[in-house]
C-alpha cells in the first residue's frame, strides 16, 4: 500500500496487526488500563483500520445492488444540496437531509448498511482493545502526548507518527 507509505498514517505492517500472540484480555478491575491500549491502537494502526473499513464497505456494496442504487441517491443528493446549490444549507435542511439518507439507506438495503457499520466497528474497537500494544506504538503515543504538551495543543490528533527511522512533524511548526 504505497499510497499510505509517506502519509502522517502509515499502514503498518499487516504481519504485525495480525500477529495473534499480541492478543489478549486487558485486566477488567483496570478501565484506564484498556483506554490507554484502544486510544494507543487506533492511533497507531489508523490507516489499518481505514483499509479494513474500506474493504468491509465495499464487500457490502458490491453483493447488494440496493445499497449501491441508495449510496448513489445519496451521494448524489448531498453533492447537490452541499456543492452546487446556493445558497448554502441551513441546518435544518441539512438535518432533514440526514434523515433523508438514513430513510433511503435503510428503504433500498434494510438493516444491511447497519450491520455492516457494526460489525466493521466491533472489528476496529475488538482489535484496539485486544491487541497488545508493541514498544513501537507506546513510543509513539508518548511522543505525541510530549508534542502536544509542547506545542501547546490539547487536541488527540497525533502529530507524529514513526515511519521506518524519522518522525514526521503534522504540522507547520518545527518545535
Amino acid at each position: 500500500m504505497d499510497i499510505f507509505k509517506n502519509s502522517a498514517y502509515p499502514v503498518r505492517s499487516w504481519s504485525d496487526f495480525f500477529e495473534f500472540k499480541r492478543f489478549g484480555m486487558p485486566p477488567i478491575s483496570e478501565p484506564q488500563h484498556l483506554l490507554d491500549r484502544v486510544i494507543a491502537n487506533l492511533q497507531y494502526y489508523t490507516a489499518n483500520y481505514l483499509v479494513v473499513v474500506a474493504i468491509f464497505l465495499l464487500y457490502t456494496l458490491l453483493t447488494n445492488p440496493g445499497f449501491f442504487f441508495a449510496l448513489a441517491i445519496v451521494l448524489g443528493s448531498g453533492a447537490y444540496l452541499f456543492f452546487v446549490r446556493t445558497p448554502p444549507p441551513t441546518n435544518q435542511i441539512a438535518g432533514g437531509f440526514a434523515a433523508f439518507s438514513l430513510f433511503v439507506l435503510f428503504y433500498f438495503s434494510g438493516f444491511l448498511f447497519f450491520y455492516t457499520l457494526f460489525l466493521t466497528a466491533a472489528f476496529v474497537l475488538g482489535h484496539a482493545a485486544t491487541r497488545k500494544r508493541s514498544v513501537k506504538a507506546k513510543v509513539n503515543n508518548i511522543v505525541n502526548s510530549v508534542a502536544s504538551v509542547i506545542g501547546g495543543d490539547n487536541s488527540d490528533e497525533p502529530k507524529y507518527t514513526r515511519t521506518s527511522t524519522t518522525h514526521q512533524n503534522r504540522s507547520t511548526n518545527n518545535y
